[in-house]
Order: structure tokens, then sequence, then C-alpha cells
């Protein structure tokens, strides 16, 4: 089933591989000192497990507003990290 726990690692992942291209000299860094709590967001209230017709009766589609709302959420916990922050 779809997760929104598992697109929050994959976003967070994808922030993480952004940063380090941009900084690679923080890898260094990361290899030694990487606190999941500082790259990964809080997962607390996200769901999981929405098979095809749950996650359509839900959402509808992943163009709809109420699926949007939830990436644009986990984008921001993901912003608020302070692995990300600018």
């Amino acid at each position: 089933g779809f997760s929104f726990i598992d697109l929050s690692a994959d976003f967070a992942g994808i922030a993480l591989a952004k940063r380090l291209k941009a900084e690679p000299e923080k890898l260094q860094s990361l290899a030694k000192e990487f606190q999941l709590d500082r790259h990964m967001p809080d997962l607390k209230g996200l769901r999981e497990g929405f098979h095809e017709a749950a996650f359509k009766k839900e959402f509808g589609s992943t163009s709809d507003p109420r699926y949007k709302d939830v990436l644009e959420d986990i984008r921001a916990r993901i912003a608020r990290l302070p692995a990300y922050k600018k």
C-alpha cells in the first residue's frame, strides 16, 4: 500500500542529496556525526497502508488538493529540520 511515511523518507533523502551536492565538503562530517532526528522529519499523524481503493476514496488522485496538502506538510516538516535550514 501507499505510505506517507515512506514518502517522507524519500523526500528527506532527496533533501540530503541536494544538500550534499551543493556542499560536498559536509559529507565527511555527516559520515562521523549523522543523527537521524536532524535529517528525518517527525512522522506523527502521517498515514500508511493505503490500498488503491482507499487512496482513491480519501484523496481521489495525486492531483487532488488533499493529497497536495499532505505533501506540503511533509516538505515543511523537512524544511524545519536543523540539517536543512538555510
